[in-house]
C-alpha cells in the first residue's frame, strides 16, 4: 500500500515570549524581599532532642537488658535474643543518636 507519512507538531515555538524568563524575575524578587529568619532557639531545640536520644537510648537499653536477663534466667535462652538486639539498638541510639545531635551543634560530648 502507501507509506505512512509522520505527522510533525504544528504547534507554535514559545522561544523568545518573554514569560518563562519573567517568571523567573518575578520569583527572585519575591525570594528577595523574603526577611532573615531567626535561628536563636536552634541550639537550644537540638539541645532537647539529643537529651531526648540519651534518655531513650538508655530507656531502650536497659528495658532490653532487664527483658532478655529475665528469659535467661527462666531458662529460655532462644527467647533472650530479641531482647538483647533490643540492647543492642539501644545503645546505638544512646550512642550514635546523640552523638548526631551533638554534632549538628557543634556540641563536645
Amino acid at each position: 500500500m502507501g507509506k505512512t507519512l509522520l505527522k510533525t507538531d504544528t504547534t507554535p515555538c514559545r522561544a523568545g515570549d518573554g514569560t518563562d524568563s519573567g517568571r523567573a524575575l518575578t520569583f527572585a524578587g519575591v525570594a528577595h524581599a523574603q526577611g532573615t529568619m531567626d535561628f536563636s532557639g536552634t541550639q537550644t531545640l537540638m539541645g532537647t532532642f539529643k537529651t531526648f536520644a540519651i534518655y531513650a537510648g538508655a530507656v531502650i537499653c536497659f528495658g532490653g537488658l532487664i527483658f532478655a536477663g529475665i528469659r535467661m534466667m527462666s531458662g529460655r535462652f532462644q527467647d533472650a535474643i530479641p531482647g538483647l538486639f533490643g540492647a543492642l539498638f539501644g545503645a546505638g541510639v544512646l550512642g550514635w543518636g546523640a552523638g548526631w545531635m551533638g554534632n549538628l551543634t557543634g556540641q563536645s560530648m
